[in-house]
C-alpha cells in the first residue's frame, strides 16, 4: 500500500499519443479514468525509458514506500524495453471488462475467472474477441495513471504477470 494522498501528475505528454488515443475513444462513452489509462499506457509503450524517468523517477520520491525489489526492476525493465506497439482501443474488450467487473463486485472475489468458472480467455471469446488480449485487474483510487504505476511495480507478485503483459509486444 501506499499513502493515501493525491498523485501529482506529470507534465509530460506526447501529442501524437494524445492525439491517436482521443480519435479512438472519442464518442465512447469512455470516463476519464478509462481515457487516463489508456493514455498513460500508450505514453509508457511509446517511450519506457522517458515513462521511467518523467513518471515513475518522481512517483518514487513522492512515495518512498513504494522503493524496493519491484521497483528497481522496474526500472531495468523499462530502461531497457524498445518502443512498443501502442494498445488499440476495443469496445468488445471494455464491454468484457465491465461485465467481468460488475461480476468480481457480486462475488467479492478477485480473480481472472469469472464467478461461473469461466476463464479470461473463455470469457473473451464468448465477447468475440479473437485477436491478442491481455487482462489486468486494480483495486485502488480510479486514477488512471496510479493503476498504471501499480499494475507495473505489482508489488508482491512473482512473477510481474500484469507488469509482463503492459510490456508485451
Amino acid at each position: 500500500t501506499i499513502e493515501n494522498k493525491p498523485l501529482s501528475v506529470p507534465s509530460w505528454e506526447d501529442v501524437q499519443v494524445k492525439e491517436q488515443v482521443r480519435r479512438q475513444v472519442d464518442g465512447k462513452g469512455l470516463s476519464a479514468q478509462e481515457i487516463s489509462f489508456y493514455l498513460w499506457c500508450n505514453m509508457m509503450r511509446k517511450n519506457p525509458a522517458a515513462f521511467y524517468e518523467k513518471v515513475m523517477v518522481p512517483f518514487l520520491k513522492e512515495f518512498p514506500e513504494a522503493k524496493g525489489k519491484e521497483a528497481e526492476s522496474l526500472a531495468t525493465d523499462l530502461k531497457s524495453a524498445d518502443r512498443l506497439p501502442l494498445f488499440e482501443f476495443s469496445q468488445l474488450a471494455r464491454e468484457a471488462a465491465i461485465e467481468h467487473a460488475i461480476d468480481l463486485s457480486r462475488s467479492s472475489k478477485l480473480s481472472h475467472n469469472s464467478s461461473d468458472g469461466l476463464s479470461f480467455s473463455q470469457r473473451i471469446r464468448i465477447n468475440g474477441i479473437t485477436k491478442c488480449a491481455g487482462e489486468n485487474i486494480y483495486t485502488g483510487k480510479e486514477e488512471g495513471l496510479l493503476a498504471l504505476i501499480m499494475l507495473l511495480l505489482d508489488i508482491g507478485m512473482e512473477p510481474a504477470g500484469h507488469r509482463k503483459a503492459l510490456l508485451s509486444p
